[in-house]
């Protein structure tokens, strides 16, 4: 712990977390849900703000993550209308495709067969079944065809992302395939409590539940992006002394 806080870019970033704690236990307290909104939605400039001051890199399709979440985030703490929550839905559905393609990226080459087939199977199986138990509940409770069309579309892909994170998992046992497993799982539960607090019954316990399983997930987001720009500079790095060898060569 203590090596991890020697960097000043670590530093910062335990600061900004600790900040944004304070703020989302003093918006509890105080029952100001638009405040619990507002901090929702200043995590990804915050965190991803000091991401840039150290590292210069980050790969296009994890910009287009970042942006598409912080238009869902923004527009989920407006007032709820039917516009709003079309915006939202939609950004929310891209952000976790471009997560979608990252998990397809980890697991090429990744072959099913015995077991782990049967584990893929069984986990696909059950989250599909959550998540079409959730389906039906917001059919209900959703009027606009245009409004269930894109929900539908985020519950496919939550179930989607999901397997694919699990199948990375199986198919790699590394510390990057586990911070991916438990960054999809973060944002899964996330979404969820998102739909029932926003179709169902808001209560200020899932309103925090949300805040706390969304910030996690952004959090792992982050160590996720700083160990790949590593393992980036560490490749090159390699590159070059092999080419640098075979001309000495």
């Amino acid at each position: 712990m203590k090596n991890w806080l020697k960097s000043t870019a670590n530093r910062t970033s335990a600061s900004v977390l600790l900040v944004l704690l304070i703020f989302n236990i003093y918006a509890s307290i105080n029952e100001n849900t638009l405040l619990l909104q507002a901090s929702k939605a200043l995590t990804i400039p915050l965190f991803f703000s000091i991401y840039f001051l150290k590292n210069k890199f980050i790969n296009n399709i994890f910009i287009a993550f970042l942006l598409l979440a912080f238009v869902g985030d923004l527009f989920s703490m407006m007032s709820i209308n039917a516009g709003h929550l079309k915006v939202t839905s939609a950004a929310y559905f891209c952000c976790y495709t471009m997560l979608i393609l990252v998990g397809l990226y980890r697991i090429r080459g990744f072959k099913f067969k015995g077991l782990v087939s049967a584990y893929l199977v069984v986990v696909f199986l059950l989250n599909g079944y959550f998540m079409y138990s959730l389906y039906g509940m917001l059919s209900y409770n959703i009027a606009d065809s245009t409004e269930l069309f894109f929900t539908t579309l985020q519950i496919i892909a939550l179930v989607v992302l999901g397997f694919i994170a699990f199948a990375g998992y199986l198919n790699e046992d590394g510390r990057q395939s586990i911070v991916f497993l438990v960054m999809s799982f973060c944002l899964i539960f996330s979404q969820v409590l998102n739909f029932v607090e926003t179709y169902y019954i808001s209560y200020d316990l899932f309103i925090v539940l949300e805040w706390m399983s969304h910030l996690a997930g952004l959090v792992l987001f982050y160590n996720y992006l700083v160990e790949q720009n590593r393992q980036r500079k560490r490749k090159i790095v390699q590159e070059r002394i092999t080419i640098s060898d075979k001309l000495a060569a």
